[in-house]
């Protein structure tokens, strides 16, 4: 692979990474806003999530366009890609039903 096209190929996994956390943290928002007063909205622990898997999208890519042969930001880049899956969406999708 070119350095051209690993390049591309990072940066387009960042930006759906990217979507991925803002997807989360939209429907995480409306999922607290639609709960009852009396009950806890956004802990601390999501917070903590959000920086921590946006630290490993932006050091995966770094490394990715930086050093294509290095696996290390591949592998960054694909397990967050894999376990940002919007779950949040299909979970909302479920209860607007």
């Amino acid at each position: 692979m070119s350095w051209r096209t690993s390049s591309w190929l990072a940066w387009l996994l960042w930006a759906m990474g990217m979507l991925f956390v803002a997807l989360g943290l939209y429907f995480g928002l409306v999922e607290a806003a639609a709960r009852p007063a009396d009950t806890i909205g956004f802990n601390d622990i999501g917070l903590f999530l959000l920086a921590a898997e946006l630290a490993i999208l932006i050091v995966g890519a770094l490394v990715a366009w930086r050093r294509p042969r290095n696996l290390i930001g591949w592998i960054l880049l694909a397990a967050m890609d894999e376990t940002m899956q919007p779950e949040n969406v299909a979970l909302w999708l479920v209860r607007e039903k």
